[in-house]
């Protein structure tokens, strides 16, 4: 009977009109149910009417012939609630035009739709494109219509892609662990450095399937995010089925030489350098250690260390003060004579090496640059002359009475004892020879 009154549907436009004749509520219910697996929705008003998006006439004629069809069961088809596809949206980071999108189960287009409306993290005046597959006709007709959808195929899990796409927004179907061979599957076709944010049914948290221990198992190695979504968010979708959402950022591939650290062992061996090109190239590194490690040995304990020596010559009469910094890669040395008069001190500043090569002459000789390095000397030079001076009219000094020249002396000497305690190496001694003199 019901399959009769079917027959007598007639079809305007997208509209599946029931004949005139008056049906009994049970008919009725049942004509009903088999329109709305279809894709139908009825229309009271002016339309009167069962209303598809698409045309119905095929659909129809094979209801009306006895064909049980319930295009939602079929395809896994539970449309993506407009509020959980702009949240989903709103979690991606962050989008840039040259971006590579996937929707690999796109439906009628509901998250492709939330992504080019918009999100919070997309610029305005973006234009994106996405990458999209489907299985069911119906709506890929609809696809076909949304401007910026670009429909590559039909079934996503027979696809050969790999590490194409920086992002992938889905809502994979639930049943017989489907949601688990879509996301696997998601993962491959993900460019390293990318992102995945997906639904997923609950089940894999809760089964004991082997297939959903590994699943569950393989989220929590690479990371993956998950939150649960309430029971009721996909009611006006037709099903009450609790979900999840899944966030996956894929690790970016981390290579050595030619040996990518993804690819499976067997692989690894085969870009393998040849033991005779390792060992050449570990003889070399060998000898630049060595070449390294005598440049540091210098550096650290120079043979030929004549500082003091030089000293030595330099302060004859003189004491001298100095200090030394460390700024912007370069040492500023300020030198300064022992004197009770206010002087000046040279202030030399230059790289280590340039320290090494010019300092001594360029206390000797006031120049204003000896080999590279900048010197400040003003009145250092004319500041020793001085102490020089003051030092012999100091020694020739009538006044200095017999007692002074005495407790000088024995200050001397005592000195020299307490040093001659502390100096355990001759050496030393002949590094300051005034020290001792009598």
């Amino acid at each position: 009977m019901v399959q009769d009154v079917l027959k007598q549907c007639t079809v305007e436009g997208m509209v599946v009109k029931l004949p005139a004749e008056q049906l009994s509520r049970d008919i009725y219910n049942d004509v009903k149910k088999h329109l709305e697996l279809i894709g139908g929705k009825w229309k009271s008003g002016k339309t009167q009417g069962f209303v598809f998006q698409e045309d119905p006439t095929e659909l129809l004629a094979a209801v009306a012939n006895g064909e049980q069809r319930n295009l939602k069961k079929e395809f896994q088809f539970f449309p993506t609630p407009v509020l959980v596809a702009h949240e989903m949206v709103d979690m991606v980071p962050y989008i840039e035009e040259h971006f590579k999108i996937l929707e690999p189960s796109a439906g009628d287009g509901a998250l492709i739709k939330a992504l080019i409306n918009g999100a919070s993290t997309m610029p305005s005046g973006l234009n994106i494109k996405v990458d999209c597959f489907e299985l069911m006709e119906l709506n890929r007709m609809k696809l076909s219509k949304i401007e910026g959808a670009n429909l590559i195929g039909e079934d996503f899990l027979q696809c050969d892609l790999k590490d194409a796409y920086d992002i992938i927004i889905a809502n994979p179907p639930f049943t017989k662990n489907q949601d688990i061979d879509h996301i696997r599957k998601m993962y491959e076709v993900c460019k390293p450095g990318g992102i995945i944010i997906t639904l997923s049914s609950p089940s894999w948290m809760l089964g004991s399937q082997k297939k959903q221990k590994e699943f569950h198992q393989w989220l929590t190695s690479i990371g993956a995010s998950i939150t649960e979504i309430d029971a009721g968010a996909f009611k006006d979708s037709g099903t009450m089925i609790s979900s999840l959402k899944i966030i996956i950022k894929k690790a970016a591939e981390i290579s050595t030489g030619t040996i990518v650290m993804e690819e499976p062992a067997a692989n690894i061996a085969d870009n393998l350098p040849e033991p005779d090109e390792i060992l050449k190239n570990l003889k070399s590194s060998q000898k630049k250690i060595h070449q390294h490690l005598g440049q540091l040995e210098k550096m650290i304990c120079p043979g030929d260390m004549n500082f003091f020596k030089q000293m030595f010559g330099l302060i004859d009469g003189i004491d001298i003060t100095m200090t030394i910094k460390r700024k912007n890669g370069k040492l500023t040395l300020s030198v300064l004579p022992q004197t009770a008069g206010t002087i000046s001190p040279a202030l030399i500043t230059g790289t280590p090496e340039e320290l090494d090569e010019g300092f001594f002459e360029a206390l000797v000789v006031p120049l204003t640059e000896a080999k590279g390095l900048k010197v400040e000397l003003e009145n250092f030079e004319a500041s020793i002359k001085n102490v020089k001076q003051g030092k012999r009219t100091q020694e020739n000094t009538a006044g200095k009475n017999a007692a002074e020249k005495t407790d000088s002396k024995s200050a001397k000497k005592s000195a020299k004892k307490k040093v001659e305690k502390k100096v355990a190496k001759p050496e030393v001694k002949k590094l300051v020879p005034d020290l001792f003199a009598e």
